[in-house]
């Protein structure tokens, strides 16, 4: 899950790749699939929610890790 800059959000779309590092474990990078976009976009912070799916089951990452997610519009 993460979010996206309003002014963004409208250019990704369902099914797009999604690059995704993990600050943990430097120079590590996996897939993933964006699988759902919000329709509301917060009015405090003016970013919509994003959620992806890793392509594959990743058995490093664990429940609370920072990773950076990229998604090349």
């Amino acid at each position: 899950l993460f979010t996206v800059n309003e002014v963004d959000v409208g250019k990704i779309k369902i099914g797009q790749m999604v690059n995704v590092s993990i600050d943990s474990l430097p120079g590590k990078e996996v897939q993933a699939v964006v699988k759902r976009i919000s329709p509301l976009v917060d009015q405090k912070t003016h970013t919509a929610e994003v959620r992806a799916e890793f392509i594959q089951k990743e058995t490093f990452l664990r429940p609370g890790m920072f990773v950076r997610s990229e998604v090349f519009i």
